[in-house]
C-alpha cells in the first residue's frame, strides 16, 4: 500500500510539471460612491490604476490600488480619469469640466515635480486627448487642428516641450493607442474618401524619426493596433471580412508580418495588451452568443482565463485589459476589477530531483519487505 501511494504521489508531481500556469485573484475593493469601475493600467509593481464612476455618467474619480497601500484617491475632489502611469510617477488623463452646459475633457500630464500640465492641443480649440505614456515622459495624444475635423495623433516630448505629428501630411485621421519605451507608437488610421465611400480603418505603427507604417489586416475594413512592446511587436485586432464583420485578435511582428491569433470560439476577439515576453491578453466571445471572456495568448495557444483560476471563487473574468512584465493581468470580472498574479510552476529539474529521491526511498523500502 505504501508503494502504491508513493507511486501515486510521483504521478501527481509529474502531471504538475506540465500543468498550465494558474493565477491567484485579488479583487479591487468596491468604492461605495463609485460603483462602476474601469480598469486602465497596471504598473510593473502590480499597482492598478482604475476609474470609478457614479450612476451619473459624468462623475468620475481616479484611484490607484495595491495590496500594500489599498485604494488611494489620486486627485481628491477632481472629476477626472487617469489612463496611464510611468515608473517616474507621472500620470496622463482627462479632467472633466462643464463648459457652456456641456461636459468636455481637458487632457493633462501630472508630474510629481511640477504638478499638472495641460497637453498641447496643436492650436485647435478642442483639448488634446491623452492615449499613452512611457518612462521618458513621451506622451501619445491626439487633437484637432483649428478649423478642421481631422483628428491627428502626435507624440509630445514633455521634457523638451516638442510635439511630433504621426502623419505630418495629415493624409489620415489617426488615433493612437500605445507608446513603448523607444518611442514607437501604434493605433488606428483612416482616410476621408468622401461622401458615400467606405471608410477603411488601418492599424498603424510609427517611430520617431520615421514615417507612418500602415499594417496589413485580415481582409476586412477595420483594424487597430492596441499595444506595442519594446521589441516593436504590436497586438490588436482585425476584421476578417466585410460580410460577417467578425474580428480576430492579431499580432504584427517587428517586420510588420501579421499573425492571426484566432478567438475562443465566438465571432470576435480583441487583443488589448502585449508584454516583452510576447504574452497577449484581451477579450473574446466564446460561443455563438454575445457573451465574452478574458483570454491570454502564450506559447502559440489562446486560453480562457476563467479556466486558469479557482472556479470555487465564483468569479467570471469578462475581459483582460493589461499585462505587465511579471505576467500580472488587470481584468474586469462579474464582481469588479481584479489583478491576476501567476502562480509559479516548479522547475522540471527540481521536481525531477524530488522524484528521483522518492524513487530511491521507495526502492529501499520495497527491497526490505
Amino acid at each position: 500500500m505504501t508503494l502504491v501511494c508513493s507511486l501515486m504521489f510521483v504521478v501527481a508531481l509529474l502531471s504538475e510539471v506540465g500543468a498550465t500556469i494558474n493565477f491567484t485573484v485579488n479583487l479591487v475593493p468596491t468604492i461605495a460612491d463609485r460603483p462602476i469601475l474601469f480598469a486602465n493600467d497596471l504598473d510593473e509593481g502590480g499597482t492598478a490604476f482604475i476609474t470609478g464612476r457614479t450612476a451619473s455618467p459624468g462623475d468620475f474619480r481616479s484611484f490607484s490600488y495595491s495590496v500594500d497601500d489599498g485604494l488611494i484617491d489620486l486627485f481628491p475632489g477632481l472629476n477626472n480619469s487617469v489612463f496611464a502611469v510611468n515608473e517616474g510617477g507621472q500620470y496622463i488623463g482627462n479632467e472633466l469640466v462643464t463648459n457652456g452646459g456641456f461636459l468636455s475633457s481637458v487632457g493633462f500630464l501630472f508630474d510629481p515635480a511640477v504638478g499638472v500640465r495641460l497637453l498641447p492641443n496643436l492650436g485647435g480649440t478642442a483639448s488634446a486627448n491623452p492615449q499613452g505614456l512611457n518612462d521618458s515622459g513621451l506622451v501619445l495624444a491626439s487633437a484637432v487642428f483649428p478649423g478642421d475635423i481631422r483628428v491627428s495623433a502626435y507624440v509630445w516630448d514633455s521634457v523638451n516641450n516638442v510635439s511630433t505629428l504621426i502623419d505630418p501630411t495629415r493624409s489620415y485621421f489617426s488615433s493612437g493607442s500605445d507608446i513603448n519605451e523607444f518611442g514607437s507608437v501604434v493605433g488606428e488610421a483612416w482616410m476621408d474618401l468622401g461622401p458615400g465611400q467606405t471608410v477603411v480603418k488601418h492599424a498603424f505603427r510609427f517611430t520617431l524619426g520615421s514615417t507612418i507604417e500602415i499594417l496589413p489586416g485580415l481582409g476586412g475594413d477595420d483594424a487597430r493596433a492596441m499595444s506595442v512592446n519594446d521589441f516593436n511587436v504590436a497586438a490588436g485586432w482585425s476584421e476578417i471580412d466585410i460580410i460577417s464583420s467578425s474580428r480576430n485578435a492579431v499580432i504584427w511582428d517587428e517586420d510588420g508580418n501579421l499573425m492571426d491569433l484566432g478567438n475562443l470560439g465566438g465571432t470576435f476577439a480583441y487583443a488589448n495588451s502585449i508584454n516583452n515576453e510576447g504574452q497577449v491578453v484581451g477579450v473574446s466571445r466564446y460561443d455563438s452568443t454575445t457573451r465574452s471572456h478574458g483570454f491570454i495568448y502564450e506559447s502559440g495557444q489562446m486560453s480562457d482565463l476563467n479556466a486558469l483560476i479557482d472556479a470555487s471563487l465564483g468569479i467570471e473574468i469578462l475581459t483582460a485589459d493589461d499585462i505587465n512584465e511579471s505576467g500580472q493581468i488587470l481584468v474586469r470580472t462579474n464582481l469588479g476589477v481584479a489583478i491576476l498574479t501567476p502562480v509559479p510552476v516548479p522547475e522540471p529539474s527540481r521536481v525531477l530531483l524530488v522524484i528521483l529521491g522518492l524513487s530511491a526511498v521507495m526502492l529501499r523500502r520495497f527491497r526490505a519487505l
